[in-house]
C-alpha cells in the first residue's frame, strides 16, 4: 500500500535503496511469469552478444594459418548469433515495458484508492496540485527507475560478469585489476547520488506548485477574466515556473557530474589495463589474440558500467 499519509519522513540519506526496490519487486507477483520470462530473454540475448566476442580469439589464430574453411565457419556461427539477437532484443524491450507499465499502473491505481480513503484533514494542509503531481509527476518518473530495476540490472550485471571475465581469460593478473579498479568510482558517485535525490524532491514540490497555480487560475477562469486578473496570474505562472526549472537545473547538474565522473573512472581504468597489457606483449608475455580479447572486455565493461550509471540516476531521481 502506498503511504502518503501526513507522517515525519527519515532523512533522505538514510533511504535504503534496496527497501524501495523490494517495494517495487513486490508489484511484480501478479506478472511473476512475463518477469522470468523476461530475465530469460535478456540473458539469451546478453549470451549471444558475448559469444560474438569468444570468437575474436580463435578468428585471430586462424588467419595466419590460412584455414579458410574454419573462416567461414567462425563467420557463420557469428552471423547466426547476429540474427538470433533481432527476435529477443524485440521481446527484451517488450517485455521489459510491459512489465513497467503495469506497475506504473498499479502504483497509480494505488495513489488514488489511498488517497480517497484518508480523512479530510489530511486535505486541509495541501494542495491540490502537490496531490495531483502525486498522482501523475511522480509516478511517470519512476518508468526509467522500473525499467532499469526491471530490465537493465539483470542484464547488465550480467555483461558486466562476463566481460570481466573476458579480460580474465585474456590475463588473469589483469581481471584482478579489473574487479579491483573500476568499482572505486562508486564511492563519490554514491554521496553526489545523495544529493541530487534531495534536489529532485524539491524539483517535484515545485512542479506541484505550477500544477496548483494551473489549477486555480482555469479553475476560476471567470473570476480572473472577470476581475483582468490575467497579467497577475499570468507573472505567478511564470514565476513558479522559473523556479521548478531552477530547482530541475540542479538535478540536472549533479546528473551531468555522475555520468562525467563515471566515465573518467571507467577511461582511466581502461587506459591503465591497455598500458599494462602493452607492457606484457612488448615482454611477451601476451599473446596479439589475448591483447584483442582484453581491448573488447574493457571496452564492454565501459559501456555496462555507464548504463548501469544512467540507471543509477534514474533509481535516485525516484526515491
Amino acid at each position: 500500500e502506498v503511504q502518503l499519509v501526513s507522517q515525519p519522513q527519515p532523512p533522505a540519506q538514510n533511504i535504503r535503496i534496496w527497501r524501495f526496490t523490494r517495494r517495487l519487486y513486490g508489484y511484480l507477483k501478479k506478472y511473476i511469469g512475463v518477469f522470468l520470462l523476461a530475465i530469460l530473454v535478456m540473458l539469451v540475448l546478453s549470451g549471444a552478444d558475448r559469444a560474438r566476442a569468444y570468437l575474436v580469439k580463435p578468428l585471430i589464430q586462424l588467419i595466419p594459418k590460412g584455414d579458410f574453411q574454419q573462416l567461414i565457419n567462425l563467420v557463420l556461427i557469428g552471423l547466426g548469433l547476429s540474427l538470433l539477437s533481432f527476435p529477443f532484443k524485440y521481446l527484451k524491450v517488450y517485455l521489459g515495458n510491459f512489465l513497467s507499465q503495469r506497475v506504473l499502473l498499479d502504483l497509480r491505481n494505488d495513489i488514488s484508492t489511498h488517497t480517497l480513503k484518508l480523512p479530510l484533514r489530511f486535505f486541509y494542509d495541501r494542495k491540490t496540485g502537490d496531490i495531483l503531481s502525486r498522482l501523475t509527476n511522480d509516478t511517470v518518473y519512476l518508468q526509467q527507475c522500473l525499467l532499469f530495476i526491471f530490465e537493465e540490472v539483470f542484464l547488465q550485471t550480467f555483461l558486466l560478469l562476463t566481460a570481466v571475465g573476458l579480460v580474465l581469460l585474456a590475463h588473469w593478473k589483469l581481471g584482478l585489476l579489473a574487479i579491483i579498479t573500476f568499482p572505486l568510482y562508486a564511492i563519490p558517485i554514491t554521496k553526489i547520488g545523495r544529493a541530487m535525490r534531495r534536489a529532485r524532491k524539491k524539483s517535484l514540490e515545485k512542479l506541484g506548485g505550477v500544477t496548483e497555480s494551473a489549477i486555480q487560475t482555469y479553475g476560476g477562469i471567470r473570476i480572473v477574466k472577470g476581475f483582468h486578473m490575467e497579467e497577475e496570474e499570468d507573472r505567478e505562472f511564470r514565476g513558479l515556473n522559473e523556479s521548478y526549472f531552477s530547482k530541475m537545473m540542479s538535478v540536472v547538474r549533479k546528473k551531468a557530474l555522475i555520468e562525467g565522473i563515471s566515465d573518467v573512472f571507467v577511461n582511466l581504468g581502461g587506459v591503465a589495463l591497455l598500458f599494462v597489457a602493452g607492457l606484457l606483449l612488448q615482454k611477451q608475455e601476451m599473446t596479439v589474440e589475448n591483447m584483442a580479447l582484453l581491448m573488447m572486455g574493457v571496452a564492454m565493461i565501459n559501456t555496462s558500467v555507464k548504463d548501469l550509471t544512467r540507471g543509477y540516476n534514474s533509481l535516485q531521481e525516484s526515491l
